[in-house]
């Protein structure tokens, strides 16, 4: 195979697969310990990358961003694939908000709390521009408040990584309606035995519809599954 310039990659010969592809970003860049797992990041971006080639109209969003970490390496896929679309992130930077009784883990499992995960969105912002990439379109405050004009249409690929049930239930209200046929929806933490709340909200929320999310497995054997995944129909 002879060698191009690739965009990212520099001189070298493109890889030949989504799977060869997303190995490749996460060698280059490896994911910190503080923000995802390799598992985790893995199907974030398998589950991009199928709805490009696959070409699902429209957008990609993230409903709880944190520091960027994930917004910064769909960035690097999106222009990897030469893909001009737009990122809309949205977060309270408050942190999650007061869990319900959904989200109360087994005894001996440390909770999540309100306010666990704030940041600020200039820490964000930086981190962003740090990584010289195109920035995504910030959006402001708990997701359910963020008016619907807010969230794009249609969109392809949608990252939920709200934690309790309450923000997944509001990112399911807000996306669900403006998916377009075939997207992709990665639901973070699914089955994290300190988030129950989030498998919770996908049972109530998908109860009288007719897509099913399915949980996605420990890719590399390190703890921390991929999550779940819901293919809108």
């Amino acid at each position: 195979m002879s060698t191009t310039a690739h965009p990212l990659f520099g001189i070298m010969p493109p890889p030949r697969s989504g799977d060869e592809l997303v190995r490749e970003l996460l060698r280059r860049y490896p994911v910190p310990v503080n923000q995802s797992s390799p598992s985790k990041m893995y199907h974030v971006l398998m589950e991009l990358h199928r709805a490009i080639t696959d070409d699902v109209p429209g957008h990609v969003v993230e409903l709880g961003c944190f520091d960027g970490g994930t917004t910064v390496m769909l960035r690097r896929l999106l222009d990897a694939l030469g893909q001009e679309r737009e990122i809309h992130v949205y977060d309270s930077w408050q942190g999650v908000p007061a869990p319900v009784a959904y989200d109360r883990p087994v005894p001996g499992v440390q909770p999540f709390e309100k306010g666990y995960c704030a940041t600020q969105r200039s820490v964000f912002e930086d981190n962003f521009a740090a990584s010289g990439l195109r920035m995504p379109t910030v959006h402001s405050g708990w997701f359910a408040a963020i008016p619907d004009g807010e969230y794009p249409s249609p969109i392809a690929f949608a990252l939920f990584d709200g934690d309790l049930y309450s923000s997944i239930i509001d990112s399911f209200a807000k996306v669900y309606g403006k998916l377009s046929l075939g997207a992709r929806v990665v639901i973070d933490d699914y089955e994290w035995e300190r988030l129950p709340g989030v498998k919770r909200a996908c049972a109530d929320f998908l109860a009288d519809k007719p897509e099913r999310e399915v949980a996605l497995p420990d890719y590399f054997g390190r703890g921390l599954g991929g999550g779940a995944l819901l293919v809108k129909r």
